[in-house]
Formats: structure tokens, sequence, C-alpha cells
């Protein structure tokens, strides 16, 4: 090969080097997008799109089913009705926010009385309660009380689950009459917590669920406590001999 043809390919490949230096390494740099979890596609070792992996939100595979252990509905006044449910959720790091939920209503002869649709959130690792109150049933008896969440939990992984509310003290009053219950709750953690559900539960001897009824504590800041009260306009159905007080709140993101 002459001196000529070696120094035009000489030339030619320096044209092509100069190229990709200036115009192809900035193009695959101004397109190439690194892996996210918000991507659309599944990469990075996620089990899922966007699930799992690094990713906050969970695959299903990640999580083991929760279970509806029991739901009831309460007199009130006549035509007026409080419903609860208990939901456990087996999962220590996995919690899910604005479930959709159902409450309905039938009477004895399995006609539907009255629906309450909700959302709410699934702390890792609790028993929770779902409450919804007010329910009007007009001259129509509840005789059963169906709970069922919507749509599949979107479940994300929990690193800093609400930890430290406990219950110091509870007293009934007024029995007989008008039943009211006084209670102390505490924040005993070291963070303030916020949008504090506390939701109580009151069960006759056969540790069958007679009443319910919620209140909300705003904020509690950290290593304080709050009293809270419970009322009720007439009295229970049979003699107290439980009364279960949850508190509970969203988990942090």
């Amino acid at each position: 090969m002459s001196w000529a043809n070696r120094r035009k390919m000489l030339y030619g490949g320096g044209v092509i080097i100069f190229l990709i230096v200036i115009i192809g390494i900035p193009s695959f740099l101004f397109l190439y997008k690194s892996p996210t979890c918000f991507d659309g596609i599944k990469n990075q070792k996620e089990l899922g799109i966007d699930k799992g992996g690094p990713c906050v939100l969970l695959n299903n595979s990640q999580v083991q089913n929760i279970a509806v252990l029991w739901s009831r509905s309460f007199e009130v006044i006549p035509g007026i009705y409080n419903a609860i449910a208990q939901v456990d959720n087996p999962n220590f790091s996995a919690g899910a926010i604005n479930v959709p939920y159902s409450f309905k209503l039938f009477d004895k002869d399995s006609v539907l009385i009255s629906e309450r649709k909700g959302r709410t959130y699934i702390s890792p690792n609790k028993i929770i309660s779902v409450f919804e109150g007010g329910i009007k049933t007009g001259e129509r008896i509840p005789a059963r009380t169906l709970f069922e969440f919507l749509e599949e939990p979107k479940w994300e992984r929990v690193d800093n689950p609400i930890e430290g509310l406990k219950v110091r003290s509870r007293k009934l009053n007024n029995q007989g009459v008008t039943p009211r219950v006084d209670a102390v709750i505490e924040n005993k953690s070291f963070v303030d917590i916020f949008d504090i559900e506390v939701i109580i539960t009151i069960f006759n001897a056969r540790d069958v669920a007679i009443a319910s009824s919620r209140t909300v504590i705003d904020m509690l800041p950290k290593q304080s406590s709050k009293p809270v009260t419970f009322t009720w306009p007439q009295k229970f159905s049979d003699p107290v001999s439980r009364i279960d007080i949850v508190p509970q709140a969203p988990f942090r993101k």
C-alpha cells in the first residue's frame, strides 16, 4: 500500500474517531437513561415492573396475604349504626396506604341495607381496626356485616413503622345508662406522631364485640400522653367483660 493510500486511511480513521468523540458519545449520554423504579421496565433485579429489588414498591410474591379476622356493626341509636372490622397484616416490613374498602350491612334475609365505602392504611405486622360511624339503616335492623377490600393493596417496603403508642389506663363509667370510657394514650417514642386513630371495642363475657367507637388525636408529641373519652347515648346490650383500645397511625414513608 502506497504512502498516499495509508495517509487517506489514517485521515478517514481520524475523522471517524473525531465524529464518535464529538457526536456519538454526547448523543449516547443524552439518550441513555439510568434504570429507575419509575421507568415502566423490569430491570435492576426487580421482581416485577418497578417492584422489588431496590424499589420501595413490593411484588406480590414478597408479601403474605392479609386476613379479615371479623366484622360487626352495632346500634348507636335506632336507625344509626357503627361498623368495625379487624384486619391482620402478618408482613413485618410491608404496608399499604390509601386502600379502598367497603362495609355492607345486610338484614336477616341477606338483603343489603346500607353500604359505606372508605380508604385506609395497612401498617406492617399489626392487627389494625377499620371503623365507620353513623351508618343510616332506617327502620331495618342489620343481621350481618361484610367487610372487604375493593382492590389489591399496593404494598411497599416500610423501614420506619410507627412504634411507641400505648394505652396507659382505661375506666368504664355509667355502664347501665349512658356508658363512658376514659383512657390515656401515650407516645413513648422519640418522634412526634400525627393523625392517630384511637378505636375502642367493647366485648361481653362470651368475648363477642357489642359496641365500638373512634376518636382522633391530630398530633401527640414524643414522650407525652393525652386523655381520650368515648361515650354512647344508650346502654350496652350486655354487661362488659373486656375493653380493647387500639391507637394506630399511618406509617412514615
